[in-house]
């Protein structure tokens, strides 16, 4: 399945003049990844599940990082403002070979950052990709 390779950041002007940075997630961001589930946990009603509840060490957030970076059908997008994680974009297709022409995708985005078009660039380049 031939996947385009979008390994470097894009940097979007957002509606309020603040500048989102997109990216692959790296491995050093996962205690903030932790983080940013927790508060995305707390917010919504949205996800499946709820504060504390997300049940992933530190050491499993890098092995799945890893994982994601290594697979060829799968992406992790992080998207940034000032430096901090406000969402997630998450992509794999089926393991099985039969099943490797669809996939599933979850998206976050803080509270906060909500209505300024981040999740619609986030899908933006999940579907360039």
């Amino acid at each position: 399945m031939p996947f385009k390779d979008t390994d470097t950041a894009q940097h979007i002007p957002l509606k309020n003049n603040l500048l989102l940075v997109q990216r692959r997630a790296e491995l050093n961001d996962a205690e903030e990844l932790l983080a940013f589930i927790e508060q995305v946990a707390s917010e919504s009603e949205n996800v499946k599940f709820g504060p504390g509840e997300f049940g992933m060490s530190l050491e499993e957030e890098r092995t799945f990082l890893q994982q994601t970076a290594e697979s060829p059908t799968s992406l992790f997008v992080v998207a940034e403002i000032a430096g901090e994680i406000v969402g997630t974009l998450t992509f794999s297709t089926g393991r099985r070979p039969r099943l490797q022409h669809c996939g599933e995708f979850g998206m976050s985005v803080l509270r906060k950052y909500c209505n300024l078009g981040i999740g619609r660039h986030m899908l933006l380049y999940l579907i360039d990709w």
